[in-house]
């Protein structure tokens, strides 16, 4: 591959197939770049390409790589998820609907706990595009799930 083309792609995350069939995902970096003059490895040595887990990680995930070794390159994107970008009160509304959905269920004779595993899957789908509000998603999650089984708990009882 030219090297033109493979240094188009520094910085960005890619998928990196190598000629003995190995794939490597991340993002690309070139040897003796500034933020890596703490390992030797990846500092001295020059025209060499790696990937990292993500943009400012300071070890590499893969190995040392020449552009003779790349056989094919590309961009990956990050996947969006069904909930993209919310805010507080959205992502509120988001778990008082599961928790109303999972109540309803609950009354049915289902299993509550099944519906509180699944809030706890929805939050971690929610995290992927607003990482931001992680403390906020992680205590709402925690606080709903709680929820929902005492409910179920109340049920039992009566």
């Amino acid at each position: 591959m030219k090297r033109s083309i493979l240094e188009s792609y520094l910085g960005k995350r890619v998928e990196v197939k190598l000629f003995d069939g190995s794939v490597c995902k991340g993002y690309l970096h070139k040897t003796g770049e500034e933020q890596f003059k703490r390992d030797p490895n990846l500092y001295w040595q020059r025209n060499l390409y790696f990937v990292t887990a993500d943009k400012e990680s300071m070890f590499s995930d893969s190995c040392l790589f020449r552009t003779s070794h790349v056989k094919s390159i590309g961009e990956r994107r990050t996947k969006m998820t069904k909930y993209g970008k919310l805010t507080e009160k959205e992502i509120k509304k988001q778990f008082d609907m599961m928790v109303e959905s999972a109540k309803k269920e609950v009354d049915k004779g289902k299993n509550g706990e099944d519906y509180a595993f699944a809030i706890g899957n929805e939050a971690l789908e929610m995290l992927r595009g607003n990482i931001e509000y992680f403390d906020y998603i992680n205590l709402e999650a925690k606080k709903h799930i709680k929820e929902i089984i005492e409910y179920e708990q109340r049920k039992i009882n009566i």
